[in-house]
């Protein structure tokens, strides 16, 4: 009997731990210190139905926070069949920080442009993309206010 006690003791403990790490991970989260750009592109973020944010260390917040608004851009990029939505400090650095991803199916090119409610047509402006495998640099400090 006491072997039966102690199994089910020992099935329902690791349940408990896991059950409460999520909850530990976001009051965490909250406690992270936040450039006011940084708050609005994670919002941005979490409003768009075709995206999802991507929890990162304090350290990791801090560091982007602590780049000026104006040399701050979001890209995306590919990996393992996801897009990723990328913060960087240059169009040189391809992806410094991976803040979230793009769900679903479509072109992230056309999604990133939805996401920071911005027109990405080429009609009357210079061509955005060079890459070979085009990708979109937007400054959010121009489009979040």
């Amino acid at each position: 009997m006491k072997f039966i006690s102690r199994l089910l003791a020992f099935s329902f403990a690791p349940s408990v731990l896991f059950i409460s790490w999520p909850v530990k991970a976001a009051e965490n989260y909250d406690a992270c210190k936040k450039s006011p750009l940084l708050i609005g592109i994670i919002k941005s973020i979490d409003d768009f139905s075709y995206s999802e944010s991507s929890l990162l260390s304090c350290a990791e917040y801090e560091r982007i926070s602590s780049i000026p608004d104006e040399s701050l851009f979001i890209s995306t990029k590919r990996s393992r069949g996801k897009d990723q939505i990328c913060l960087t400090e240059s169009k040189e650095t391809k992806c410094t920080f991976k803040i979230g991803y793009m769900t679903g199916k479509g072109d992230p090119v056309y999604k990133l442009c939805r996401l920071m409610k911005n027109d990405c047509s080429t009609k009357d402006k210079p061509v955005l993309l060079t890459e070979t495998v085009e990708r979109l640099y937007l400054q959010p400090s121009t489009l979040i206010r």
